[in-house]
């Protein structure tokens, strides 16, 4: 490593996952990009996640289980912690995509108008006991009058400065990232820096309609409009994202299998 590569804090926050709560703590621990501290977060879980968690945890790693108020809570007691250059996200069920992506994304030192490196995810969803793939890029990484959050926080690191300044508003139970985000990037200097490279797998499982809906609300009161004046491009938005959810969900057993074939076909799925 480097002389004077940056630290950074990776924060998992977990509650009650035991079966996938392992396999996160072990893509963080593989690393080889070792100038990194691991904080995790267990919300009080009571289904073994918290033994699970003693049974895997490394030396080191700043470990708290506690009740919370929900996931923003969460994330805002590990910033609290964080003594890291960078602060990261990589929530339970979710994975770095390799060993070497901490290392790939901190080779060289980023000037500091950067506020956030942003890369590409792969989606994961299980249909049938086949894993469908779909990687993802950044979709806008520009100021603009209609603030779009480029990605999802899988796949952003942030200067753990301009999180503890302006943390997550926790009475927004989806969408407290992007509200972090714009209100961060419409009062600091700063700018996005894409890096091409896949950082984590983003587990789909957990995700449903009514969460893309509540979003959509939480979005327009973030932006301070009705639902009905929301702009052509985050209505897009929000209906990719819906569609993409409900594919993978409502399609027919025969109609997935025809579908599966062409996406194993088009190299989009592997078996």
């Amino acid at each position: 490593m480097k002389k004077g590569s940056p630290t950074v804090s990776i924060v998992t926050v977990v509650y009650n996952d035991v079966e996938h709560i392992a396999k996160t703590m072990l893509s963080v621990y593989k690393q080889t990009y070792t100038n990194y501290e691991y904080i995790i977060i267990d919300g009080a879980s009571s289904d073994g996640t918290q033994q699970e968690i003693q049974k895997n945890i490394k030396r080191g790693t700043i470990y708290i289980s506690e009740p919370d108020k929900g996931v923003y809570d969460a994330m805002n007691k590990a910033t609290h912690l964080a003594t890291g250059h960078w602060i990261y996200f990589l929530n339970s069920r979710d994975t770095f995509f390799s060993i070497y992506t901490l290392e790939k994304l901190f080779s060289s030192a980023y000037e500091s108008n950067i506020g956030c490196i942003v890369g590409n995810i792969r989606n994961i969803k299980t249909v049938n006991n086949v894993k469908l793939f779909l990687d993802e890029s950044p979709q806008c990484l520009k100021h603009s009058p209609t603030f779009v959050l480029p990605a999802c926080h899988q796949a952003i690191f942030t200067r753990t400065w301009l999180q503890k300044k302006y943390s997550f508003d926790t009475k927004y139970k989806i969408c407290a990232d992007f509200n972090f985000f714009k209100t961060a990037f419409e009062k600091e200097n700063i700018s996005f820096q894409y890096i091409n490279c896949i950082i984590a797998h983003y587990d789909l499982s957990g995700l449903s309609t009514k969460n893309f809906i509540l979003a959509s609300k939480e979005t327009a009161i973030i932006r301070g409009i009705k639902l009905p004046s929301l702009s052509i491009k985050l209505v897009k938005y929000y209906v990719s994202n819906i569609l993409k959810c409900l594919f993978l969900r409502i399609f027919p057993k025969t109609a997935q299998h025809i579908i599966v074939n062409r996406l194993i076909k088009h190299g989009w799925i592997q078996l």
